[in-house]
């Protein structure tokens, strides 16, 4: 035969010379193996039997061996919690009105962790030609006299029997003395929910203040709008609910679409990365203070949108250090030389906000 018809390969012996003899093998742990090599005391018998050793096995509980330990099955069970889990990604209480404003039916509608979505709908008509009837979700229906405030009551059961809620959306034109004693009542459930983002379609201060109370923590966001869209240009929304302690650090604050009587101070005490407001109450003075407070480190906000009947570049950027980009933007930078974008605009940059804006964003 030639070389390379070789029975074993010329690899063999050099594995071969390199293992040694007292070797145990791969498969057995290195005490395992200094176990049986060592020669017990006293010698042992020719004739062959079996020695009790730290490595044997035994269904008796008379004696425990590493190995034996290592493959019982264990003692406790990991009970997950995950089907306890109450926690909801949105739920929502809406009012719906016919052409002239009356009141004609209440709304719930709510989605589980599960992502699955269901609905409620109460009204005090009797009829199967219902609009709502065909909404997806399909509501369950429930027909009463008293549908608003049986709707409210059972909204607010399914916000105070959970432990978490992403989302809470309330659209309402206002509170009434019955929908008061209902968020007054005492909490049967014992807990109040932590909610992520908050939304109110009314002008009520009551209800902010309410559902503030009834809920734990710090909501990330929290948004304010209008109800009726004629709202937005007859009410005015009262400014002192920026005062609140929970809104003081909320992460985002969202008053762009209602028009309110916010001050300077109430903007400055804000602890909130992004701010949105619209108000003709702020003064060219009051924007210019936060922008100096940025550029010294005193303040960590990251966006700051105000919409106002007068904004003056000058006033705005007199003492602010800056590069001019285009003209009405600026870059400016703060002491942890972090870039950040100043535009002021006299002229509206779209429809919905019909007033000059002045915008602050950081890179």
């Amino acid at each position: 035969m030639g070389n390379g018809m070789r029975k074993y390969s010329s690899c063999d012996d050099y594995y071969k010379r390199r293992r040694k003899n007292n070797d145990g093998g791969a498969n057995f742990t290195k005490d395992y193996c200094e176990y049986w090599k060592t020669e017990k005391k006293g010698g042992k018998d020719d004739n062959f039997r079996n020695e009790r050793n730290e490595f044997s096995f035994s269904n008796n509980m008379a004696y425990d061996s590493p190995l034996r330990n290592s493959r019982k099955q264990p003692t406790t069970t990991f009970i997950s919690t995950e089907n306890d889990d109450d926690s909801w990604k949105e739920l929502s209480f809406s009012l719906r009105t016919d052409g002239n404003g009356t009141m004609k039916s209440a709304h719930i509608q709510w989605t589980d962790r599960f992502d699955d979505s269901f609905a409620y709908a109460y009204t005090n008509e009797n009829r199967s030609d219902l609009k709502f009837l065909y909404d997806k979700p399909r509501p369950e229906l429930f027909v009463t006299n008293k549908f608003i405030l049986e709707a409210f009551t059972q909204f607010l059961d399914f916000f105070q029997n959970r432990t978490k809620i992403g989302r809470v959306t309330v659209s309402i034109p206002s509170m009434t003395d019955d929908l008061k004693k209902v968020t007054t009542r005492k909490n049967k459930y014992g807990q109040k929910p932590e909610i992520d983002y908050f939304r109110f379609n009314s002008y009520d201060y009551f209800l902010y203040t309410e559902f503030l109370r009834l809920s734990s923590g710090i909501p990330k966001s929290l948004k304010i709008s209008f109800f009726y869209f004629p709202e937005r240009t007859e009410k005015v929304l009262n400014g002192s609910i920026l005062y609140h302690p929970k809104v003081r650090k909320i992460t985002e604050l969202d008053l762009r679409t209602v028009e309110s009587d916010v001050s300077d101070n109430a903007l400055h005490q804000l602890e909130c990365e992004s701010i949105t407001v619209r108000s003709s109450t702020i003064t060219n003075s009051g924007i210019n203070k936060i922008l100096k407070e940025w550029q010294d480190g005193l303040r960590s906000t990251r966006y700051l949108k105000v919409v106002s009947d007068d904004v003056q570049k000058a006033e705005i950027m007199d003492g602010v250090s800056k590069r001019t980009l285009q003209r009405g933007v600026w870059e400016i930078k703060n002491r942890f030389n972090v870039s950040a974008t100043v535009t002021v605009s006299r002229v509206p940059t779209n429809l919905y906000d019909s007033k000059p804006t002045f915008e602050f964003a950081v890179s």
